[in-house]
Protein backbone atom coordinates (compact mmCIF):
# COMPACT_ATOMS: atom_id res chain seq x y z
CA UNK A 1 0.00 0.00 0.00
CA UNK A 2 1.48 3.45 -0.85
CA UNK A 3 2.48 5.77 1.63
CA UNK A 4 0.85 8.97 1.82
CA UNK A 5 2.10 12.02 3.07
CA UNK A 6 0.85 13.87 6.78
CA UNK A 7 1.87 16.49 8.76
CA UNK A 8 1.45 17.06 12.48
CA UNK A 9 2.39 19.26 15.20
CA UNK A 10 5.65 18.78 18.20
CA UNK A 11 7.17 20.59 20.32
CA UNK A 12 10.92 20.77 20.37
CA UNK A 13 10.70 18.75 23.52
CA UNK A 14 8.80 16.18 21.72
CA UNK A 15 10.63 16.43 18.08
CA UNK A 16 14.25 16.11 20.52
CA UNK A 17 12.83 12.28 21.60
CA UNK A 18 11.64 11.29 18.59
CA UNK A 19 15.49 12.37 16.98
CA UNK A 20 17.18 11.08 20.09
CA UNK A 21 15.15 7.74 19.65
CA UNK A 22 15.04 6.96 15.79
CA UNK A 23 18.72 7.59 15.69
CA UNK A 24 19.25 5.23 18.60
CA UNK A 25 17.33 2.83 16.04
CA UNK A 26 18.79 3.69 12.94
CA UNK A 27 15.19 4.63 11.76
CA UNK A 28 13.88 8.18 10.05
CA UNK A 29 12.12 10.15 11.46
CA UNK A 30 8.84 8.96 10.27
CA UNK A 31 10.14 5.37 10.23
CA UNK A 32 9.85 5.87 14.21
CA UNK A 33 6.79 7.73 14.12
CA UNK A 34 5.01 4.96 12.00
CA UNK A 35 6.32 1.94 14.09
CA UNK A 36 5.07 4.30 17.77
CA UNK A 37 1.47 4.99 15.89
CA UNK A 38 1.52 1.38 14.86
CA UNK A 39 2.61 0.13 17.96
CA UNK A 40 0.46 2.43 20.12
CA UNK A 41 -2.83 1.25 17.98
CA UNK A 42 -1.86 -2.56 18.42
CA UNK A 43 -2.09 -1.23 22.44
CA UNK A 44 -5.10 0.08 22.07
CA UNK A 45 -7.06 -3.43 20.39
CA UNK A 46 -5.36 -5.54 22.95
CA UNK A 47 -6.70 -3.06 26.10
CA UNK A 48 -10.30 -2.98 24.17
CA UNK A 49 -10.16 -6.67 23.69
CA UNK A 50 -9.16 -7.19 27.19
CA UNK A 51 -12.06 -4.55 28.85
CA UNK A 52 -14.71 -6.86 26.47
CA UNK A 53 -13.59 -10.28 27.64
CA UNK A 54 -13.92 -8.83 31.56
CA UNK A 55 -17.43 -7.34 30.42
CA UNK A 56 -18.32 -10.80 28.73
CA UNK A 57 -17.10 -12.26 32.23
CA UNK A 58 -18.71 -9.70 34.56
CA UNK A 59 -22.63 -10.59 32.54
CA UNK A 60 -21.80 -14.45 33.00
CA UNK A 61 -21.08 -13.86 36.47
CA UNK A 62 -24.48 -12.08 36.94
CA UNK A 63 -26.50 -14.70 35.20
CA UNK A 64 -25.06 -17.56 37.19
CA UNK A 65 -25.85 -15.30 40.09
CA UNK A 66 -29.49 -14.41 39.61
Amino acid sequence: MPLRVISFKADEKLLEKIDKYSAELGLTRSEFIRMAVEKYIYLLGKLEEKKEKQIEEYEEEVIIIS
